[in-house]
């Protein structure tokens, strides 16, 4: 064996590489541990170093302790624990707990499809008659789901999982949870927060969970070296001002939620950090600001210091007017040189009027944004209609081509607007960024420029690249009701072809949930427009079938021609073998 397979640190480096597949990682690992001796613990440490669930743990206690199960709905496996475990059953528990590093789906980790995962009763089992302080004493990563059907089991799983190497903590509970679990999240995080001394990231989306802010002063007077804190609540406790500064004098933090209106909510509190020669967010490079209009955001903006923001948040309580917004994207263009922005996202929490033009965002008014350069998501969601033309297209694919990956204008809310940009804008949009994999625009679906193409028996889409990256196209308030059954085959004609991996398909005509009181002023429901929606989706369907069996047949041909040339280059007298 060459010598540099006999170093773990190189063996480690190397078996990480295989975790990027995520279907075969798992057999890949395990058959590497079976090889050679050498091998057994780095691939070990690789293989068992994330979990999604605690199911493949439970599966080492002995076979008549647990037991494969479906849930209530018969929609999904898990692994059961028919009995608490015995003290010598654990051994072998104990001795693969120690390997794992994170628990929890992750952008990092790929989670494996073929993990079954623990049934959350197994959770309080473990949890009871655990035999040491800490079931995982080498965490360092947690990203935990509350499960509302599960309430009980799934506090006892972020319990469980609490130990004294964590540095991140991530929790999600989008939906409420009884009392006296949400008294026990807040004292459980509060007291993990305190004992603790070296944590990097916390992350509490917990929006239900009141009281969940308390752990943001003991998160910023105990851990100067925290690097993420976010903490979402549908009603905020306001904070004390010294808290907010103290923040923001965090010499490492780069990723945080900022309420404008509570950090600088006096005019002394502005000139104080304006004046202060304390650093004002020095390293931030990821932020979300909520206030109550553009106009604290740009204040708030000014004082930042750090020069690597690259991601940027904005959440207003009410719709800006396209003045108001446009003299934002003006002044924030202006720091480009000091924000290299690659992902911005504007959004609001209010509506606005309808009928009212001054709430129409244009083109000029996001023009300003292209100065920025190499940017991967661009989203304008404010709850207010967007108006772009072809043109401003063109010069959103002149500016972000190589780079855009996701972009949204306006297709968030229901409210009928005319729109310049047309088929052809939006398919030499898709042309020129050949990496963009998510489009929400409002456009004028006529499809009048095809007639010509339709008449002479063409491909429909000649002249533009058919897109594979494109997966979600969200078509936001865009009408299809002066469109014939024809004009409908030839849209679903012209769609399939362009976009035939296409897995979202999406208009704000068909919605499953209201959201109520939130889009009281959007455009009322319109089953006429619901039912050419549904139509041209169904022939979208279809034909981006047959689109697919097309280029398999292309392929396949392609690959024959191939094969005779080889063939016909082997069988010739004068072919020369060098």
């Amino acid at each position: 064996m060459h010598p540099c397979l006999q170093v773990p640190e190189l063996l480690d480096i190397i078996f990480r590489r295989v975790v990027e597949d995520p279907i075969f990682a798992p057999c890949t690992l395990a058959s590497l541990a079976l090889t050679c001796r050498l091998f057994v613990e780095p691939a070990l440490d690789v293989l068992w170093s994330h979990l999604p669930s605690l199911g493949p743990l439970v599966t080492l206690f002995p076979k008549d302790a647990w037991s494969y199960g479906m849930d209530d709905l018969g929609k999904r496996t898990y692994v059961m624990l028919q009995r608490p475990p015995e003290p010598h059953e654990w051994t072998r528990f104990l001795h693969y707990a120690e390997r794992v590093r994170a628990i929890g789906p992750s952008l990092t980790f790929p989670e494996f499809p073929c993990v079954i995962k623990a049934f959350p009763s197994a959770h309080s089992y473990l949890l009871t008659h655990k035999p040491v302080d800490h079931l995982f004493p080498n965490l360092r990563y947690i990203l935990w789901h509350y499960d509302h059907l599960f309430p009980e089991g799934s506090m006892d799983e972020l319990s469980l999982l609490l130990g004294p190497r964590v540095v991140d903590l991530t929790t999600y509970a989008f939906k409420g949870m009884p009392e006296s679990l949400s008294d026990r999240l807040v004292d459980e995080v509060t007291a993990f927060i305190v004992e603790h001394t070296d944590i990097k990231h916390v992350r509490l989306y917990c929006p239900y969970v009141p009281g969940l802010e308390a752990v943001i002063p003991n998160v910023v007077f105990l851990h100067q070296a925290v690097q993420s804190l976010e903490v979402l609540q549908e009603t905020p406790s306001t904070l004390p001002p010294n808290i907010w500064l103290e923040l923001s004098r965090l010499p490492k933090l780069e990723k945080t939620i900022i309420f404008v209106d509570e950090l600088l909510g006096s005019d002394e509190i502005r000139k104080q950090s304006a004046d202060s020669s304390e650093p004002f967010f020095p390293s931030l490079r990821n932020v979300t600001i909520h206030a109550s209009d553009l106009a604290g955001c740009s204040r708030y903006l000014d004082l930042i210091q750090s020069s690597s923001l690259e991601r940027l948040v904005v959440i207003v309580t009410s719709s800006p007017t396209n003045e108001e917004a446009r003299t934002f994207f003006q002044h924030l263009a202006k720091r480009r040189h000091k924000m290299p922005l690659r992902f911005m996202h504007f959004t609001s929490v209010i509506g606005s009027p309808r009928l009212d033009d001054n709430y129409i965002i244009d083109a000029d008014t996001l023009r300003p944004l292209l100065s920025f350069w190499n940017v991967k998501s661009c989203q304008v969601t404010f709850r207010c209609p967007v108006s772009v033309d072809n043109a401003f297209l063109e010069d959103v694919a002149t500016a972000w081509a190589p780079t855009l990956e996701q972009l949204e204008l306006g297709a968030s809310w229901r409210q009928r607007v005319d729109s310049q940009a047309t088929l052809q804008g939006v398919f030499s949009l898709i042309t020129r960024c050949r990496e963009l994999a998510s489009l929400g625009l409002v456009f004028d679906a006529r499809v009048d420029e095809f007639q010509e193409a339709l008449g002479a028996g063409e491909r429909l889409a000649k002249g533009y690249r058919p897109s594979d990256r494109l997966t979600r196209f969200s078509t936001g308030a865009t009408t299809l009701g002066e469109l014939d059954e024809t004009d409908l085959a030839t849209l679903a004609d012209v769609l399939s072809d362009l976009f035939p991996g296409m897995r979202t398909f999406e208009t704000l005509w068909i919605r499953r949930v209201q959201h109520e009181p939130f889009q009281i002023d959007e455009d009322p429901d319109d089953e006429g427009e619901a039912d050419c929606w549904r139509q041209l989706m169904a022939l979208y369907k279809e034909m981006s079938t047959i689109r697919l069996q097309e280029r398999l047949w292309k392929i396949q041909l392609d690959t024959q021609v191939r094969v005779r040339e080889v063939e016909t280059l082997q069988a010739s007298p004068s072919l020369v073998a060098f």
